[in-house]
């Protein structure tokens, strides 16, 4: 793969891969036909999925390696009422009414984006924490958790968490190191 700046990239060179793509550009074909430019950006986009996934098969650790198909990890965005109805969490409702708070997940590691209510517990959550990552392969992720009349409720993932405060950060660090 070559580089915008030139740098040629070799497979066997690349120790690891940190997926942050939602979706593939095709800036040379920005004044062709709509057609075309679409079948460019999507012919890009299936290149670009089977090198990734060339890499995760040969060894390079891949965080959020891209499933089924698609360049995001699992699916793309937040998605309300999450939980699988067999969580002892889950409780059918409207979705970003009540009190909020963020979660980075990385790997084993966690950070709380802004200040955590003290009511939350993580260790209430761990298993549940643990099957979202399984479910949509995201291995870096936020989770949002909402205050519902049955207490707190893991509503929402994004599988490309922005890093707000140093204890994210650190923890994608720790989880890259």
């Amino acid at each position: 793969m070559r580089l915008a700046g030139g740098k040629l990239l070799h497979s066997g060179e690349i120790e690891a891969v940190f997926n942050r793509m939602r979706s593939v550009d095709a800036p040379h074909f920005a004044s062709s036909d709509p057609a075309d430019r679409e079948y460019a950006q999507a012919e890009s986009a299936a290149w670009l999925v089977s090198w990734l996934a060339a890499l995760e098969a040969a060894g390079a650790p891949v965080v959020n390696p891209v499933r089924r198909g698609g360049l995001q990890p699992g699916w793309g965005g937040w998605e309300w009422g999450l939980p699988p109805s067999s969580s002892p969490h889950f409780e059918e409702r409207k979705w970003g009414d009540g009190e909020q708070a963020r979660l980075l997940v990385a790997g084993e590691q966690q950070a709380w984006q802004g200040e955590p209510p003290g009511d939350l517990r993580i260790a209430d959550f761990e298993a549940e924490i643990r099957s979202i990552q399984a479910r949509f392969g995201c291995i870096l992720c936020e989770l949002r958790f909402e205050r519902t009349p049955l207490g707190w409720q893991i509503g929402a993932l994004e599988p490309f968490p922005l890093a707000v405060d140093r204890a994210g950060i650190a923890a994608i660090v720790r989880l890259l190191g």
